[in-house]
C-alpha cells in the first residue's frame, strides 16, 4: 500500500503487487477461504491476535475500520484485478468509501477477495471455513463497533479522478462561445477562429472553494500539478484549448489549482494547436491568429512558444515554418502589448488586471532589465501597504507569480531575498485571507527555489519565522494559522525533501551540512519517514551512515517512522530502526523494540539488547531480554548474558538459573553457555544468586554425579563475587561435601580471602 500511494503503475509498486498476489496464492493452497477480521486496533486470524509485524497489523487493521470493513476473506483463484480493486478502496479516504456505498460495492459480489459485512449483519453461510465451521459468524459477533475516523491525506491518484470529474463537468455545464463586447479581450477575427477550431470559454469561477473540498491546503505544488496533468491529458485537445481560454476567468481564491493551471497551460496550448492544424487544415495566419487569442491566458509567452515549436517538430513541421509561425504569433500579438504598455504610462500596474499584470511581469522578467524589475517590485510593495484589499490581493497575486521566476528565468539573489521579507511581512500582518493564501504560495516557491541552490540556513530560518507566526496567531482568525501550517506542511513534502537529500552524501562543506541536518529536524517526521526509505534502499555504506547521522539529528520526532519500520521484512531496516531508538532513549518506545527480540535474524536480536539497555531501567532491561533466553540458539544466549552480566540486574537470576539447570549437555557450547550464566551470577552480586549457585555443588542422587570440576570452581568464584554472609556459608558447605582436594584448596582460599 506504501508503494502505490503515490504512483500505483510505478514498477516498484508492480512488483510489490506481484509479490503480495503470489504469496497469498500459496496461503490459500494451504487453507481456502482465508479470513482476516479487525479487533481492538489489531487484526485477528483464527480468532487469534494476528502476530510478526505488530505495527503493520494495527495500521492496516486502522485503514480497514475507518472505511467501515468487519474484515477480509480471501478465496482461491485470486487475480491481479481483485488485488488492484482491494488497494483502490484501501487507499480511497474513508469518507469517500461511504460516500459510494461502502467498500463491498467497490469490490463486488464475483471477486475472490470479499468485504466482511458490518457488525450489525450476519455473515453469509457460504463465507464458513471447512477447516473452521461459523469462524466467520464467531469472529463478527466479538467485534467492538467501528469508529470512523477523519479522512487520510488524499493520494495524487485520486485527486487526479477527482480533477477530471470537476473538469469535465465545466466545460460540459458552464461554457459558452467566446463572448462579444466590449469587455471582450479578443477581435472578431480572433472570436471566428477560436470557434472554427471548436473552442469554448469556460467560466470558471464557479470554481471558488474547490482547494477547500480536493484537500489541496497541503499539497505542495509538484504534487498537485502532476495529478491535474494525469488527469487533463485524458481530455480531447479541444477541451484542452478551451480550458487554457478560461484561464482569465478563475478564481484568484483557488491559489494551489491556478498556479498549477498555470504552471501547465504551455502543454496544454501546444497540444491543442497540433490538433486543430492536423484537424481543419488551416492557414499559418489563421493558426497564429487563434494561438495569439490563446495567449490571453498564457502568462509567459517564452515557454508557451516552446512548446508549440517542439510539439509541431513532432508533426514534420521544418524550422523555417516554425519560425515564420512565431513571426506571425509576435506580429498578432502586438496590439495587445501596445495596449498594456499605454495602460502602464498612463495609469499604472494596478489599473491593469492581474492575469495581464502576471504576463507583463514575465516579459520584463525575461527581458533582464534589472532596473525596471525593481520598480516593479516596489510598485508591488507598496500595494501591500495599501489599505484596499483589492489592491493588497493584486499585488500578492504578481508578487507570488513574480517568486516563481526566481529560478527559471531567473531573479538575482538580493531581489529574492527583497520578495522573501515582503511576502513574510505580508503573511504576518494582512487580514485578507485571499491576499495571504498567494503570498503564502510565493513564499512556498522561493523556499523551494533555496532548497536547490543550497540555502539551507535560510530556509531554516524562514520556517522559524512561519512557527512564530502561528504562536502568536492564538486566539486569532483559524484561516491564518492554517494557512502557514499547511505551507509548511508543503515544505516537508516527499518531493522537496527528496531534492534535498542529495546534499546529505557531500561531505566538503559541514558547515552546510550541520544547518541540512538542522533544517531537517524542523520538518521533523515527514522527514524521518522519506530518509528510513531511503535507507531501505541504499546500498553504498558509507551513504546509509550519513542517512543515520541524519536520522539522529532529527532526533524525537523521527521516532513514528522508526517504529513503521521495525516491521519491515529486511532485516538491516530493523536492526537500523533499533540502533536509532536505542540512541534516542524514549521509554515509550521499550516495549515495540522488546518486540524484536524475537526477531529471526541474530543480528537484530543483539542490536535489540543493546537498544534496551540504553532506553529502560537495568531491571526492565534485564526483565526483558531474560524472557527470551531460553528459547534463543546458543549464540544469542552467550549475547544476552554479556548484556545481562553489564546490566547486573536481579530480574534476570531465574531466566539465568533455568538456562544452567537445563543445559546439562556434554557438548562444549552447552557448557560454555552454563560456564557463562555461572559468571553472571557472580557478576550480579545479590544474596537471590546464592541459592542456584549452591546447588551447583551437590551430588544428584545416590547414582547421580557431581558437576564438572569447571563448572564447580566458576560457581566457587561467583560466591566470592557476591561475597555475602550466605555466600560464605554456601563455600563452606561446598568445601565440606567437595571429595577432590585440588579443589578443596581453591575453595578453601576464596573462604579465607
Amino acid at each position: 500500500m506504501a508503494q502505490m500511494h503515490y504512483v500505483q503503475d510505478h514498477p516498484e509498486a508492480l512488483r510489490h503487487m506481484e509479490v503480495f498476489q503470489n504469496c497469498l496464492a500459496g496461503l490459500l493452497e494451504q487453507e481456502a477461504p482465508l479470513f482476516l477480521a479487525c479487533r481492538e486496533q489489531g487484526l485477528l486470524y483464527r480468532n487469534e491476535p494476528l502476530e510478526g509485524s505488530p505495527h503493520a497489523a494495527q495500521m492496516l487493521a486502522q485503514i480497514l475500520e475507518a472505511r467501515g470493513i468487519g474484515g477480509l476473506a480471501f478465496h482461491q483463484g485470486l487475480e491481479a484485478d481483485d488485488i488492484q480493486l482491494l488497494f483502490f478502496a484501501l487507499l480511497l479516504p474513508p469518507h469517500r468509501v461511504l460516500e459510494m456505498g461502502g467498500a463491498s460495492i467497490l469490490l463486488g459480489d464475483g471477486g475472490h477477495v470479499q468485504i466482511l459485512p458490518s457488525l450489525e449483519i450476519p455473515a453469509p453461510e457460504n463465507w464458513a471455513s471447512d477447516v473452521q465451521e461459523g469462524y466467520a459468524a464467531g469472529v463478527l459477533e466479538s467485534l467492538e463497533d467501528t469508529q470512523i475516523t477523519a479522512p487520510g491525506p488524499t493520494t495524487p491518484a485520486v485527486l487526479a479522478s477527482d480533477l477530471i470529474t470537476l473538469f469535465s463537468s465545466i466545460l460540459q455545464t458552464a461554457s459558452s462561445q467566446p463572448g462579444v463586447g466590449s469587455r471582450s479581450p479578443w477581435s472578431r477575427e480572433q472570436r471566428e477562429s477560436l470557434s472554427h477550431a471548436g473552442f469554448l470559454h469556460p467560466d470558471f469561477s464557479i470554481l471558488a472553494g474547490a482547494g477547500d473540498q480536493l484537500g489541496l491546503g497541503s499539497l505542495d505544488a509538484q504534487t498537485i500539478r502532476a495529478s491535474l496533468r494525469i488527469a487533463l491529458s485524458s481530455l480531447d485537445p479541444v477541451h484542452q484549448g478551451s480550458i487554457v481560454l478560461g484561464l482569465t476567468s478563475f478564481p484568484c481564491s483557488e491559489q494551489a489549482l491556478a498556479s498549477a493551471l498555470d504552471y501547465l497551460a504551455p502543454e496544454l496550448l501546444a497540444q491543442a494547436v497540433a490538433d486543430v492544424s492536423l484537424r481543419n487544415r488551416v492557414s499559418m495566419f489563421e493558426l497564429a491568429l487563434m494561438i495569439s487569442a490563446m495567449f490571453e491566458g498564457i502568462k509567459d509567452r517564452v515557454v508557451a512558444l516552446e512548446a508549440i515549436r517542439g510539439r509541431m517538430q513532432l508533426e514534420g513541421w521544418s524550422i523555417e515554418d516554425l519560425d515564420s509561425l512565431q513571426e506571425a504569433i509576435l506580429w498578432e500579438c502586438q496590439g495587445t502589448d501596445t495596449k498594456v504598455r499605454l495602460t502602464l504610462l498612463n495609469k499604472g500596474l494596478f489599473d491593469l488586471d492581474p492575469h495581464q499584470a502576471m504576463t507583463f511581469t514575465r516579459q520584463l522578467v525575461r527581458s533582464k532589465s534589472l532596473d525596471p524589475i525593481r520598480d516593479l517590485v516596489a510598485q508591488l510593495e507598496s500595494g501591500f501597504a495599501s489599505p484596499e484589499i483589492a489592491r493588497r490581493r493584486f499585488a500578492a497575486q504578481v508578487v507570488a507569480d513574480l517568486a516563481e521566476c526566481v529560478e527559471d528565468p531567473g531573479l538575482p539573489a538580493e531581489l529574492g531575498r527583497r520578495l522573501q521579507k515582503a511576502l513574510h511581512d505580508h503573511i504576518a500582518l494582512d487580514t485578507d485571507e485571499a491576499a495571504v493564501l498567494w503570498s503564502a504560495q510565493g513564499l512556498e516557491a522561493l523556499l523551494v527555489h533555496w532548497m536547490h541552490v543550497g540555502d539551507f540556513e535560510g530556509i531554516y530560518q524562514e520556517m522559524m519565522a512561519l512557527s512564530e507566526i502561528i504562536l502568536l496567531q492564538r486566539g486569532g482568525p483559524g484561516w491564518k494559522s492554517s494557512a502557514v501550517r499547511n505551507l509548511l506542511a508543503r515544505l516537508a513534502s516527499p518531493l522537496n525533501i527528496a531534492a534535498l537529500t542529495p546534499s546529505l552524501h557531500q561531505r566538503e562543506n559541514r558547515r552546510a551540512l550541520t544547518q541540512l541536518q538542522a533544517l531537517l529536524s524542523l520538518m521533523g517526521r515527514p522527514a524521518a519517514s522519506y530518509l528510513m526509505a531511503c535507507l531501505e534502499v541504499e546500498e553504498n555504506r558509507e551513504r546509509r551512515t550519513q542517512l543515520l547521522d541524519a536520522l539522529k539529528a532529527i532526533g524525537r520526532n523521527a521516532v513514528p517512522a522508526l517504529q513503521e519500520a521495525l516491521s519491515s521484512p529486511s532485516w538491516f531496516q530493523v536492526r537500523n530502526a533499533v540502533m536509532l531508538l536505542g540512541d534516542l532513549g524514549d521509554d515509550a518506545v521499550f516495549n515495540d523494540v522488546a518486540l524484536t527480540l524475537g526477531h529471526r535474524d541474530p543480528r537484530v536480536r543483539r542490536a535489540a539488547m543493546a537498544a534496551l539497555s540504553d532506553i529502560g531501567s537495568k531491571d526492565k532491561a534485564a526483565g526483558a531480554i531474560a524472557a527470551q533466553l531460553p528459547q534463543w540458539d546458543l549464540s544469542s544466549q552467550l549475547d544476552a548474558l554479556a548484556v545481562l552480566g553489564e546490566l547486573r540486574s536481579p530480574a534476570a537470576i531465574p531466566a539465568i538459573s533455568e538456562i544452567i539447570r537445563q543445559g546439562k549437555s556434554p557438548q562444549e557450547d552447552n557448557t560454555r553457555v552454563r560456564l557463562r550464566a555461572v559468571e553472571v551470577l557472580g557478576l550480579i552480586g545479590t544474596s537471590e544468586a546464592v541459592d542456584p549457585l549452591r546447588e551447583l555443588f551437590k551430588k544428584k542422587g545416590l547414582l547421580g554425579g557431581r558437576e564438572s570440576t569447571a563448572v564447580r570452581l566458576s560457581a566457587a568464584k561467583s560466591l566470592a563475587a557476591v561475597n555475602t554472609r550466605e555466600a560464605r556459608e554456601a563455600i563452606a558447605l561446598a568445601l565440606d561435601m567437595e571429595p577432590h582436594e585440588d579443589v578443596r584448596s581453591i575453595l578453601r582460599q576464596y573462604l579465607v580471602n
